[in-house]
């Protein structure tokens, strides 16, 4: 029989009961990493399903007045929301001093939209100074008056004709 099992007097060793226990210690850790790594993957799916659900029907004057009126107030009602919007693309960017991500800059009149996505294939297509579709989850929303609106969008896509 297995030393740390041998019985003694009809029950298990000690030893057997203290490797069992420094065992659960070492493996509980390991497993609640695990979970909580699938919980914040499930999480992030749960979080863009639902921005294209929430989509934000209001015009970027209004956006933009909100934004100058009360950012704060304006980011509680907007963030996390999708929205589309068209204009001229003004330029993509990519590399590493934007940590991996690539981003187009699109004006729509006097706003300014700046738009990411991590995927590379999304932007490879786009060319600068022709009307493109943009669609996002706004992230931030900021206005002042020397540079105007600015809006942020994630998670964007694009679309020119």
């Amino acid at each position: 029989m297995h030393p740390t099992i041998q019985k003694t007097h009809g029950c298990l060793s000690p030893h057997y009961y203290i490797r069992r226990f420094l065992f659960g210690l070492v493996t509980a850790p390991l497993v609640l990493v695990a979970s909580c790594a699938e919980l914040e993957q499930l999480s992030n799916s749960v979080q863009n399903t639902t921005d294209s659900f929430l989509t934000v029907t209001d015009t970027l004057p209004t956006i933009c007045k909100a934004t100058d009126n009360n950012r704060e107030m304006a980011i509680k009602r907007y963030g996390s929301k999708g929205f589309i919007t068209t204009g001229e693309l003004d330029e993509v960017s990519e590399g590493n001093y934007l940590g991996g991500r690539y981003q187009a800059l699109i004006s729509a009149g006097p706003v300014r939209i700046f738009s990411y996505t991590y995927n590379g294939e999304r932007v490879t297509h786009l060319k600068n100074g022709r009307m493109t579709q943009v669609s996002g989850t706004i992230e931030d929303l900021f206005y002042s008056p020397s540079t105007g609106c600015r809006i942020t969008l994630r998670n964007a896509t694009f679309q020119q004709d």
